[in-house]
């Protein structure tokens, strides 16, 4: 059975409401990005096939090409380079 609530760094990501949280706050994510967020983190430790991951991606791609660029704030992590975590 899958997992609802996932934590990772000091994000917390609650798949029914389709939310996430950076430090309790919520994030503003295009839904195409969640869909592709879950199914990483669901498949935390498993190997994605790029059958999988290909769908999602351009629907990401797509999603972010409509979005005019004013109002396209960085992603959960910023854009800036926080190394690995």
């Amino acid at each position: 059975m899958p997992r609802d609530h996932f934590r990772f760094s000091e994000f917390e990501l609650d798949v029914p409401k389709r939310l996430l949280l950076r430090d309790g706050e919520p994030v503003s994510l295009n839904p195409k990005a969640l869909d592709l967020l879950v199914v990483l983190v669901e498949s935390r430790g498993e190997i994605v096939s790029k059958d999988d991951l290909a769908p999602l991606c351009l629907a990401v791609n797509e999603a972010l090409r409509r979005k005019p660029a004013q109002s396209n704030p960085p992603g959960p992590a910023g854009s800036e380079d926080r190394g690995a975590e």
